[in-house]
């Protein structure tokens, strides 16, 4: 029976180590490794890009709303290099919940308006390869 304990406080020190440096890498890649230079906004409607909104111009005192011609009903905010929906008229409102995106690819949607919103980086790839196999 003291065997067993023992090995169970082993067990919990072993998943707590391995889950320290899950957020250690966690944290290292979402603030250091990732690049925020050179970001910019792609929105999409019904599958096609419509507006290229560059995030980078914008300084950190400066506060952009507007919307797009093919949905005027949904207006977006853009202010401290990101991006969100600020207004929209569908039900759940889930795309303005999403809040304001601004880390290289962070998207969100509005569904029932057919629209999309993607963060992508000038330095990444502009090609958009997945995977390149020998």
């Amino acid at each position: 029976m003291n065997d067993l304990r023992k090995a169970n406080k082993t067990d919990a020190i072993v998943i707590s180590i391995i889950c320290l440096i899950a957020l250690v890498c966690y944290y290292l890649i979402n603030y250091f490794i990732t690049d925020s230079s050179d970001l910019y906004a792609e929105i999409n409607f019904n599958g096609k890009l419509v507006s290229t909104i560059d995030l980078t111009e914008l300084s950190l005192s400066d506060e952009y709303v507007f919307s797009i011609p093919e949905v005027q009903s949904v207006l977006f905010k853009a202010k401290d290099r990101s991006i969100a929906f600020f207004e929209s008229d569908c039900v759940d409102k889930i795309c303005v919940e999403s809040g304001f995106l601004g880390k290289n690819g962070q998207a969100a949607a509005c569904l029932p308006n057919k629209l999309s919103l993607i963060i992508k980086s000038k330095a990444v790839y502009s090609d958009n390869i997945d995977i390149v196999v020998p």
